[in-house]
């Protein structure tokens, strides 16, 4: 019976329509909870931009991209899709059935995802260890690993 539904074009169209009209509803909260911006400044009702903004901004990519923030609703991409990989992965090693191309086509797989969050976040240290030595941001605890507060002047100062 579904067979028969999915050859039918009328059927097809409306199913195809109803899944995108889905997936567009399901982003519509995203946008209303959207009251920060990763641009810490120039906006209406924030301050003017200076040098430390540069860095305010750096942190507030990196927190969009690695940690649960306000910036992505609490779900970070790079976690999210080293899930769905690490997930891909253990498929395809349960699924192997003792085919060595599969198996090792998995053990490829999970270990580009380890080695890529590894990576990740050893810049995200070596970021963190960047600006607290330029004197721009602290350390600070699991969900805000780096704490930009910067009062640094660039520049020639001011008379």
């Amino acid at each position: 019976m579904i067979k028969e539904m999915w050859q039918n074009r009328t059927m097809k169209k409306l199913l195809s329509v109803s899944l995108l009209l889905a997936l567009a509803l399901s982003f519509v909260p995203v946008f209303s909870y959207a009251q920060e911006g990763l641009v810490p400044c120039g906006g209406e009702t924030q301050p003017p931009c200076d040098a430390c903004h540069v860095f305010k901004l750096i942190n507030n990519i990196e927190r969009f991209l690695l940690f649960p923030s306000p910036f992505n609703n609490g779900v970070p991409p790079v976690p999210a899709v080293a899930a769905i990989f690490l997930l891909i992965g253990g498929f395809y090693l349960l699924t192997a059935a003792g085919s060595p191309e599969k198996l090792q086509k998995a053990k490829t797989i999970l270990a580009a995802t380890i080695v890529g969050l590894i990576i990740v976040y050893g810049a995200l240290l070596l970021l963190g260890a960047v600006l607290s030595s330029a004197g721009v941001a602290q350390w600070g605890d699991f969900r805000d690993w780096v704490k930009v507060e910067c009062d640094v002047q660039f520049g020639p100062p001011s008379p």
